[in-house]
């Protein structure tokens, strides 16, 4: 899909600009959520990670039926934290 333009990047940004897979660790949270709806809005594919201490789905709305986001509730701070973050 590449950069959309939307948000604050505008068309010659895009050009310049590669799109990423990026990890949002804590994205079912208040800020980690903006920052995934942020990043989708400039054409990133977006791998979030939390362990929903805090977070939750309803953060998430918007973006959980976006083809381009993933979540995988994880805890990193546990032992083998990061195992299935290979394939996410």
């Amino acid at each position: 899909m590449g950069c959309s333009g939307h948000g604050q990047l505008n068309s010659l940004e895009c050009m310049t600009v590669s799109c990423m897979r990026v990890l949002v660790t804590g994205g079912a949270g208040l800020i980690g959520s903006h920052l995934c709806e942020r990043l989708l809005a400039a054409g990133h594919e977006v791998r979030c990670i939390d362990n929903y201490f805090i977070g939750n789905d309803r953060n998430m709305q918007s973006v959980l039926e976006n083809p381009r986001f993933k979540v995988l509730r994880n805890d990193i701070t546990e032992p083998g934290g990061f195992c299935g973050l290979v394939n996410i």
